[in-house]
């Protein structure tokens, strides 16, 4: 089968690409001719089909040192790109595809596509990794909560709260970009059918009006290359991921406070609240936090993660399905969690880990200090972890729930 495979990045940026690229790999693997679709950047990795993404893109990083004439096209474009349709025009009349699987398309592929899509009369399936088709800040979250202003088409609550990087320019092409979408019933009107990881997504996704018969669930894909467990417990406390307020940094860090003899490791991808992060640690002196920015994905990070005596995972936002959970139990690591989220269908409290509520600093600092007195603890919850992984991330499973999917749509 030819399948269009359709992601925002063509590089590993966030959780959403680990599913993207181990998706191509898994179906690569079964004998499928995999043909990708994303947005050109100069860090993407190689394929012959570079020529045909889309050639308007930028990161937040990357916006102070692009001419007025750049931000216009940006902010147009992540409203509604005609780069993107025209692109992938270009791509189907090459490639010819059979069916369509779209990952991420926020904020420079946009629901753009969809009408090229249809007009090649293609079924898509797309994989849901977070809240963007309903929320144009992603996270359902925001000022510190839980958030569903936007619920019944009300989008100007995007811009009213700056929602999207806490900018009212990103907030307003956002909040533009949703109105655009539900005039015209561009996303929802496209998709054939919805891959969701887990029940929580789904039954979210049926409150917000979803058709039911539209949704199925099926378990993020996972590679178990390169993900031996070390049962060997470490003495610092990890955290990784992307340094935001919706992750609940400052609430490990307060923890951290509380807990002066534990060695706190925190690798963190630059994000908006990274200076708050440094000034939070400098104030209050935290010698045991040790923040590293530069180190992300790879070998090096795994091996810190295999070593630790813990992952701490305290997320506010109510994330689906947290990549960082899934790599944490496939090295089996004892996880400490916030109950919220797709979290708890991945962490069974006393089992494989703990669940503390969210945004409970102190509840968090008990536990770490519990895991801290009794390693052994530590080594049979990650031990039930990487058992409690290993039948989730059953790709025949997986493949046979997806190859059925693609069926029913097609």
């Amino acid at each position: 089968m030819r399948i269009l495979l359709i992601n925002q990045n063509y590089q590993l940026r966030g959780g959403a690409d680990r599913y993207f690229f181990e998706t191509m790999k898994i179906l690569k693997a079964h004998g499928h001719l995999v043909i990708p679709f994303a947005t050109a950047h100069k860090d993407n990795y190689v394929t012959e089909y570079l020529s045909y993404f889309s050639r308007i893109s930028g990161t937040a990083k990357e916006l102070p040192f692009m001419s007025v004439t750049q931000k216009i096209q940006l902010f147009i474009n992540s409203i509604y790109s005609f780069e993107s349709a025209n692109q992938l025009e270009r791509l189907i009349k090459k490639s010819n595809p059979d069916i369509v699987h779209i990952h991420n398309i926020l904020p420079h592929l946009t629901p753009s596509i969809f009408p090229v899509l249809k007009r090649h009369n293609l079924p898509i399936v797309q994989s849901l990794h977070d809240w963007h088709i309903v929320c144009g800040g992603a996270f359902l979250y925001t000022k510190g909560n839980i958030c569903e202003r936007c619920k019944g088409g009300k989008h100007y609550h995007c811009l009213l709260n700056k929602c999207n990087h806490q900018s009212i320019f990103a907030s307003l092409a956002a909040m533009l970009s949703k109105y655009v979408d539900k005039i015209f019933h561009l996303w929802q009107g496209g998709v054939d059918i919805y891959a969701v990881p887990n029940n929580y997504m789904l039954n979210r996704l049926v409150a917000w009006g979803f058709s039911r018969e539209k949704l199925y669930t099926i378990p993020n894909p996972f590679s178990l290359d390169g993900l031996e467990p070390i049962y060997q417990i470490g003495s610092y406390v990890i955290w990784y991921g992307r340094l935001t307020n919706a992750k609940g940094v400052f609430t490990l860090l307060r923890a951290a406070k509380e807990t002066p003899k534990v060695q706190f490791e925190l690798y963190g991808s630059s994000g908006p609240a990274e200076s708050g992060v440094r000034k939070y640690i400098q104030l209050h002196k935290l010698t045991n936090v040790n923040l590293n920015t530069t180190l992300r994905w790879g070998d090096e990070l795994k091996e810190r993660v295999a070593n630790a005596l813990c992952v701490v995972e305290p997320s506010e936002w109510p994330h689906p399905s947290q990549y960082v959970l899934w790599e944490s139990q496939a090295l089996g690591k004892a996880i400490i969690a916030s109950d919220i989220g797709g979290t708890p269908d991945l962490i069974k409290d006393g089992v494989n880990g703990s669940l503390f509520n969210v945004g409970d600093w102190k509840a968090l600092a008990e536990k770490i200090s519990i895991l801290k007195g009794y390693p052994e603890l530590a080594e049979k919850w990650g031990k039930e972890a990487r058992k409690n992984f290993e039948i989730l991330s059953d790709q025949k499973k997986i493949l046979s729930s997806f190859n059925g999917n693609l069926s029913a749509c097609s």
